[in-house]
């Protein structure tokens, strides 16, 4: 049954990678309608400078304060919400991932939220504790009562920023992964949320987004792609393995 009166999508981390495109289609999406099913609610630490950043505003988006690391704030932005994204840095260690993951899940129910599409990761299995965590994580909204439409992207193609500083001043980068790598844009990531958030018929679905096949690289591969892009010898050097766990 459709609910009386708009519906409403709040957005983790909407100054981020993926979280600020999805905002974009979200309201680009929502404008072509005559009467649009939803507002969007886009959660930022410091609302003026995502504000800057969207050049003033976007269409049917109100920028709201918020942090999904911030407990107390969490019942306080999903509430009247139906549906959210879900997305944590990527920096943070596995346990705290799952933490804050529960947190966030323990929060939507008491709201009364009912959907949630989360950012989660290809291939969660071969990951170690990040995947771990983000196993259990959605795990535990599933518990919940949550629906979960889980979008698991290849590597983001923004991480090759991790690379740059290496790349102009040492000429040279290096990879965890020794293999080939499938690279994504995070625009292309963005639109499957957005559209994921929009979409009822794909609730509850497992979504993976890679990027084309020409960009599956290995380690040789990208190293020839960065030397033609900048015109010198750029080397691979691999990472070094980090120590078993004991």
């Amino acid at each position: 049954a459709v609910m009386p009166g708009k519906g409403r999508i709040v957005v983790f981390g909407a100054s981020g990678n993926v979280g600020l495109p999805c905002i974009k289609a979200l309201s680009a999406s929502l404008a072509k309608e005559a009467s649009p099913a939803f507002d969007v609610h886009a959660v930022s630490r410091n609302p003026p400078v995502l504000e800057e950043k969207l050049g003033g505003g976007l269409p049917g988006v109100e920028i709201v304060q918020g942090d999904i690391l911030d407990g107390a704030s969490l019942s306080k932005v999903l509430a009247g919400a139906d549906r959210f994204f879900f997305c944590l840095p990527s920096h943070l260690p596995g346990s705290e991932m799952r933490a804050h993951s529960n947190a966030v899940a323990d929060a939507a129910v008491a709201c009364g939220v009912r959907h949630c599409v989360r950012l989660s990761s290809l291939n969660m299995g071969a990951q170690g504790a990040l995947g771990e965590a983000h196993e259990a994580g959605e795990a535990y909204m599933k518990e919940k009562g949550l629906t979960v439409t889980s979008v698991r992207p290849t590597s983001f193609s923004t991480n090759f920023g991790f690379m740059r500083a290496d790349v102009l001043e040492r000429s040279h980068f290096s990879l965890l992964s020794k293999g080939a790598v499938n690279w994504v844009a995070t625009e292309d990531i963005a639109a499957v949320s957005a559209r994921a958030l929009l979409d009822a018929s794909l609730d509850g679905r497992t979504l993976d987004v890679t990027g084309p096949p020409d960009s599956t690289l290995t380690p040789e591969g990208m190293q020839k792609l960065l030397s033609e892009k900048m015109g010198r010898d750029i080397v691979y050097q691999p990472s070094p393995s980090p120590p078993p766990a004991d």
